[in-house]
């Protein structure tokens, strides 16, 4: 799944910039390959923040599902 990144500008030194995937599947699976389980933000359209479950089968993989539709984006930090 290819996502966009977001926030370059304003990153750190040595951080990674914030990625961003729309939702188009549930679940979701996003490999991110960044060798560590990362925070994930789930929004709808709105922009409001959507409960989700998260799974890290390992340390480069997130599974994102959730119950009903869904339409939005999911931040990995």
């Amino acid at each position: 799944m290819k996502g966009g990144y977001i926030g370059q500008e304003n990153r750190s030194a040595g951080s990674q910039p914030t990625l961003m995937y729309p939702i188009n599947r549930n679940p979701m699976i996003i490999a991110h390959n960044r060798n560590k389980y990362p925070d994930v933000t789930v929004v709808d359209t709105s922009l409001k923040e959507v409960g989700v479950s998260v799974e890290y089968p390992d340390k480069n993989t997130v599974i994102i599902s959730w119950n009903g539709n869904l339409e939005g984006y999911i931040y990995i930090n």
